[in-house]
């Protein structure tokens, strides 16, 4: 089999060009500008779809007719956090990896993609199918990029649906990630009776005192367990209630309650779950719940076949490239991949390059891990793109 090559000091100094280019959630609008002069110059057929804010999806084109296949990173990250050793903006190469925010959440495997659809493209011979590369903003937030690119893009302009998509979004692990769980966010207003602060507990009933009751419950309220994606988990991600100058017993708290959810978990048997959880809790309280607003549909869990063919052609790349036996896992959140499977249906799997303290200070990509996976990833499109390899 004739090996790619691939340019590595391109895949590392493309993602240290990126993570230079502060991309927090909303502020997408200067990174999709570069990408989609990065995307031309590569010498693909390159377009934007706007979502919001001046953000948009960058979509870059190679090849036409079947086999189509579907490459997908996120171009947003969280914001700073305190303790980072050194300007999150200023990408730094140390002891074999890069460090910055989005080094590998999502960054450094977007520059592992873009690298390998380099190497595709500059081999001879023309390719035969379609390689569609996307970059898509909001993936921390709503999922605002993935929903339009599959809704405005996918739908409406695709002649042929891609047989398989790639996200490059595994949160560090190298690894064929086969499924996630879903996620769902619940509000809970809480409705007691206000009196003078000096007269409770004979007066009044404290909405925050049962909203402190209640979360506990709530947390510790049992889940579905699936054999893959292990037990769904509930948290309590913020409170607010009260007035902090006013000497007046507490008549309204919401709390907002996020759950990861595994198959078999729907929003409307969730939503009863914790009616009844409250409902016989002994609070004093009225209460509501309601599904909490959001701009996107809410991402369901999802699972995808081991014997897909990319699966078992990826598996035989890091076996004939690195002697490596990848393994394959499942993930412990959400990401683009859920969308992509459940409203989309395409086959999706996600994979990238190690890496650490994603969502955290000093985050960092190891290099030989991204190079290694942008290889892997281009010998494996080459078997199903190039003639004669």
């Amino acid at each position: 089999m004739a090996k790619l090559s691939i340019d590595e000091k391109y895949i590392i100094e493309k993602a240290k060009e990126m993570i230079s280019i502060p991309s927090v959630v909303g502020s997408e609008r200067e990174i999709g500008e570069y990408l989609y002069r990065e995307f031309k110059e590569m010498g693909l057929r390159t377009r934007k779809i706007g979502i919001a804010d001046g953000r948009s999806d960058v979509i870059g084109e190679v090849g036409e007719g079947s086999p189509v296949i579907l490459l997908n990173a996120h171009i947003d990250t969280v914001g700073i956090s305190k303790g980072w050793e050194h300007d999150p903006f200023t990408p730094m190469k140390r002891d074999g990896r890069i460090y910055g925010r989005g080094a590998v959440d999502d960054k450094g495997p977007l520059a592992g993609l873009m690298g390998a659809v380099k190497a595709v493209i500059e081999r001879k011979g023309g390719i035969s199918g379609t390689l569609i590369l996307t970059a898509v903003s909001d993936e921390e937030g709503e999922d605002l990029g993935i929903y339009y690119l599959i809704n405005e893009y996918i739908g409406k302009e695709l002649r042929e649906k891609p047989s398989f998509a790639v996200v490059a979004d595994s949160g560090g692990r190298e690894e064929i990630i086969l499924g996630h769980k879903g996620r769902y966010g619940f509000e809970i207003e809480l409705f007691g009776k206000t009196a003078h602060a000096s007269k409770y507990p004979k007066e009044g009933i404290s909405a925050i005192r049962d909203a402190s009751e209640i979360i506990l419950l709530i947390e510790d309220m049992p889940r579905l367990e699936d054999p893959e994606l292990g037990r769904g988990s509930t948290v309590v991600l913020h409170i607010e209630g009260g007035q902090r100058r006013v000497l007046s017993v507490p008549d309204y708290c919401k709390i907002l309650v996020a759950m990861h959810a595994v198959p078999g978990e729907t929003i409307d048997d969730l939503m009863e779950r914790l009616r009844r959880v409250l409902s016989e809790s002994g609070i004093k309280s009225t209460f509501k719940i309601r599904l909490a607003e959001r701009s996107t549909p809410y991402p369901e869990p999802y699972k995808v076949p081991e014997n897909l063919e990319i699966v078992k052609v990826i598996k035989r790349m890091y076996r004939e490239l690195y002697n490596m036996e990848i393994k394959t896992g499942y993930g412990l959140s959400v990401c683009d991949a859920n969308y992509l499977v459940n409203l989309a249906k395409i086959p999706t799997i996600v994979i990238g390059p190690k890496g650490g303290n994603a969502h955290r200070e000093n985050e960092y990509v190891e290099i030989e891990s991204l190079l290694r996976f942008s290889r892997v990833l281009a010998e494996s499109l080459a078997h199903f793109l190039l003639k004669n390899t």
